[in-house]
């Protein structure tokens, strides 16, 4: 049997796990009442975890535990938006079959509209649940059901931010994810009753075509997404370097505190693999560096500054403190600094698993401060949406948008203007100031202040205006 045939057969032979889903969708055949409602959305879950499961990716220990665990996550999300379905599309659907108007149609068109718009930066949030592991928090942890979606929710806002700015590959994902929870309100009655005589036909194609092929489309869009993502993130290597072959990793026995210091000097190096070895080998994913270290950076901090996250995510698997801060300095902040074209990834890691980014530096400093001066505002994106405060004023006085604007630095200027940021602020320097202070001139910086209604008279702390 050739290998081809041997995976197709074995697909097919997985395709079994529709067996619960279509078992739920025919249930709804014989409750011919509202409540048919449940157990079709209650079907949705299972639909997706069968398809997942039929490509493969089988991230949990069984079909059940992968239906429960992250079914419960998709479900949570599916209902809230069936719910926003219902009130801004069924709605005006229900008064159109008693009042076929104009108005009414024109309610329908745009709620439809709205149906769709809110998918626009969101709709990877099904596929993720069941396809990103770092949605789920470690056992144990509470409310792990509020943690998976809000990471999701995070996730899927960062990923199409950089790319669906023209919402292109997510407009399928939104109009099927449309057509299921519709259809489902369809057949429960709850949009207007579907004729008898037709009930029973539109619920088997709806069961054995329209919600296979939509989770279908969910599960490749979102896989394809994550791949993209993961694309970007690896470097190129480079064009004419002879490949070196990788001796395996042998370490001698240490005690605990020269583990310590190897792992250290290993992460400072970016020897990925030694980092790895040493931290299976008794290294504390927790280590600090001895006072007399020419390096002050703990194991973490290097590790979120590192092009390769393997690290930073063991670290993160052997529940490392990513609020510690070493110097002043945190994980997080460690991750913003220095870089102008931002680590958005280290960023996103570390804001999924709990970094605090509220936290400040010993001048003050928040991450989205030193985000800021990055050239582009994907990172400050990410760190806007975990709930950064876009007014913090830091020890010398200024505010992520004053530290932007005192750099020159419109694109991200911008960007804190339209996310809620003051050009004047209590105790900080105006951002008109620090924009009129630098060695150059900045009109399109000032024009731009101005339009967002900074006052051209206010005053530094030495009484000196723009």
């Amino acid at each position: 049997m050739s290998p081809r045939f041997g995976r197709f057969a074995g697909f097919l032979a997985r395709l079994r796990f529709l067996l619960p889903a279509l078992a739920l969708t025919a249930l709804a055949a014989f409750i011919d009442h509202p409540a048919a409602l449940l157990p079709l959305l209650l079907a949705q879950p299972l639909y997706l975890a069968a398809i997942v499961g039929a490509f493969g990716y089988l991230l949990d220990a069984d079909f059940a535990q992968l239906a429960l665990r992250r079914g419960t996550t998709y479900f949570v999300v599916l209902l809230a938006y069936a719910a926003f379905v219902a009130l801004v599309v069924g709605t005006p659907t229900i008064r159109l079959g008693a009042d076929p108007s104009a108005l009414n149609a024109a309610l329908l068109s745009l709620g439809i509209a709205l149906a769709l718009g809110a998918l626009w930066r969101l709709w990877p949030v099904f596929g993720l649940a069941f396809l990103w592991d770092d949605a789920y928090p470690p056992a144990g942890g509470r409310s792990w059901i509020a943690t998976a979606i809000a990471r999701c929710f995070a996730f899927a806002r960062h990923l199409t931010g950089e790319r669906e700015v023209y919402f292109g590959s997510g407009l399928p994902v939104a109009l099927g994810m449309l057509l299921l929870v519709a259809g489902a309100l369809s057949l429960a009655g709850l949009t207007g009753a579907v004729p008898s005589e037709l009930r029973l036909s539109a619920l088997w194609l709806y069961a054995l075509v329209l919600c296979p092929l939509v989770h279908v489309l969910v599960a490749t869009r979102t896989e394809r997404l994550l791949l993209d993502a993961g694309r970007e993130e690896e470097a190129p290597p480079a064009a004419s370097a002879p490949v070196a072959e990788v001796a395996p990793v042998v370490l001698k026995p240490a005690d605990a505190a020269t583990r310590n210091a190897q792992v250290l000097a290993a992460a400072a190096g970016g020897q990925v693999e030694l980092a790895l070895a040493l931290l299976a080998h008794g290294a504390e994913p927790g280590a600090q560096p001895r006072p007399h270290d020419r390096d002050q950076r703990s194991l973490a901090i290097m590790a979120a500054t590192c092009a390769d996250l393997r690290l930073l995510r063991a670290l993160i698997a052997r529940g490392v403190d990513l609020d510690r801060a070493v110097a002043g300095l945190t994980p997080l902040i460690a991750a913003t600094r220095d870089s102008y074209q931002g680590r958005g990834e280290a960023v996103m890691t570390l804001i999924t698993n709990g970094a605090d980014p509220r936290r400040a530096d010993a001048e003050g400093r928040t991450p989205l401060h030193y985000a800021a001066l990055s050239c582009e505002a994907t990172v400050a994106a990410v760190l806007v949406d975990a709930g950064a405060d876009p007014n913090a004023v830091s020890r010398e006085g200024l505010t992520p948008l004053g530290t932007a604007c005192a750099a020159g630095n419109e694109t991200l200027a911008r960007f804190l203007l339209e996310r809620g940021a003051k050009p004047e602020v209590a105790r900080a320097q105006p951002a008109l100031i620090a924009a009129a202070s630098g060695p150059e001139d900045l009109p399109g910086m000032v024009k731009l202040l101005l339009r967002h209604r900074a006052d051209a008279s206010a005053r530094d702390l030495l009484g000196r205006n723009a």
